[in-house]
């Protein structure tokens, strides 16, 4: 996490722009990393082998690929986008899973 971003999620006056489902997520941890494990069990696949990787890079490929009216793809995408920098990067295994690094 950049020093910027650990100072805008831990002060107070931290109003971020966007409002609705994807603000009510976003502020609630387990409904955020819950959609990330989501996102790795669901779009995982459009990871290479042992490649490792920033949940915002497969918020990226997710948002390039799917369909974004469909809203489920349109936050999953969204959400891993706002939390690349928020969670250690992730390496996908050989056998398919996924190891935190």
């Amino acid at each position: 996490m950049s020093a910027t971003s650990r100072i805008l999620r831990n002060t107070g006056t931290y109003k971020p722009a966007y409002t609705g489902e994807l603000r009510q997520v976003d502020e609630q941890r387990s409904k955020r990393e819950e959609i990330i494990r989501l996102a790795l069990s669901s779009y995982g696949h459009l990871i290479p082998i042992m490649a490792s990787f920033r949940v915002d890079y497969l918020g990226m490929l997710i948002h390039q690929i799917y369909d974004q009216e469909n809203p489920r793809n349109s936050l999953v995408a969204s959400i891993c986008l706002l939390n690349g920098d928020a969670y250690c990067p992730f390496q996908r295994l050989a056998n398919g899973s996924f190891r935190q690094l």
